[in-house]
């Protein structure tokens, strides 16, 4: 799952060192979830975050390195053990099978899309 988020790299106090953006080979099984805390006043580093030139979107991971580097010290903090990226029909079915939970799927007869 790690190779489909972002992991970071931490010092023995949780200081994160560095954000690492969807890694071809994990070091860690630490997978950032965005569930961020962070001022208000970081919201102005938007702006100066860079648009991925492959994907034409801002990335999390370039906001976060901002910040970082402005302010040095960022922590992090345990959200929980288990985490399923539901996007596809895929992360759907072993988010059934791993905890029983179902949810209603139905298509959108406008757009033929489905929808969980």
């Amino acid at each position: 799952m790690v190779k489909k988020t972002y992991t970071i790299e931490i010092d023995e106090n949780d200081n994160i060192l560095d954000f690492i953006e969807k890694p071809i080979k994990p070091f860690n099984n630490i997978m950032g979830t965005g569930n961020i805390i962070f001022k208000k006043s970081f919201l102005k580093y938007i702006d100066e975050t860079p648009v991925n030139s492959i994907r034409g979107e801002k990335e999390l991971v370039d906001f976060l390195k901002i910040i970082l580097k402005e302010y040095g010290k960022v922590t992090t903090f345990k959200v929980g053990d288990s985490y399923i990226n539901l996007n596809t029909k895929e992360d759907y079915y072993n988010l059934v099978r791993l905890f029983g939970i179902k949810v209603d799927i139905y298509r959108d007869s406008k757009y033929g899309v489905e929808s969980i």
